[in-house]
């Protein structure tokens, strides 16, 4: 978000978010706030949260906190006021792995999803040739519906191709075009 970043852990046991950024802290910490929520919703994040704001000596400062949250949190929680060092836990019943529970649990999984990501940004024109290593081709071969979705938002076609000697995480994109 403009001004500041949220770092997340994940734990068997919680997940920890730490807010960090160049605004002043009272800034940060009302600018982190909904994004806190909105986070929390697009990502899944359920069970215990541990939330480090910035630390604020005013009460009211942390009221605001809870207010801004408050408005930007679109799932059943319960959760605490930020304490005078900022910390805030929010906790809620887990249904099901996280989106980022999920990510971290399937490596090839986690590169696959950002190797599709990476080509919807890539440059070039005509047909685009993907390389990666064959854990990668295999599970895009599992799911062409999402090869299929990368075609028609680019507006290219996608050939895959395989290469043992690519890292896991180092696919390689090539334009065909020529002219």
């Amino acid at each position: 978000f403009a001004g500041g970043a949220l770092l997340i852990a994940l734990t068997p046991a919680m997940t920890v978010i730490d807010i960090d950024g160049d605004l002043p802290p009272r800034a940060l910490a009302f600018a982190a706030a909904p994004e806190v929520a909105r986070v929390l919703s697009l990502f899944d994040l359920t069970g215990s949260v541990a939330i480090d704001f910035p630390t604020l000596e005013a009460k009211t400062d942390r009221a605001e906190i809870l207010t801004r949250f408050d408005a930007a949190m679109t799932g059943p929680c319960e959760r605490t006021a930020p304490n005078g060092f900022g910390l805030m836990q929010v906790v809620s019943r887990v249904e099901r792995p996280s989106v980022l529970h999920t990510l971290y649990g399937n490596r090839r999984l986690s590169h696959m999803i950002a190797l599709l990501r990476q080509a919807e940004r890539a440059a070039g024109q005509g047909a685009m040739t993907i390389t990666a290593h064959p854990a990668i081709t295999s599970l895009l071969g599992q799911h062409l519906d999402w090869i299929g979705a990368l075609n028609r938002r680019i507006g290219r076609v996608v050939i895959l191709k395989t290469d043992p000697k690519i890292p896991l995480d180092s696919p390689q994109f090539a334009s065909d075009y020529e002219g």
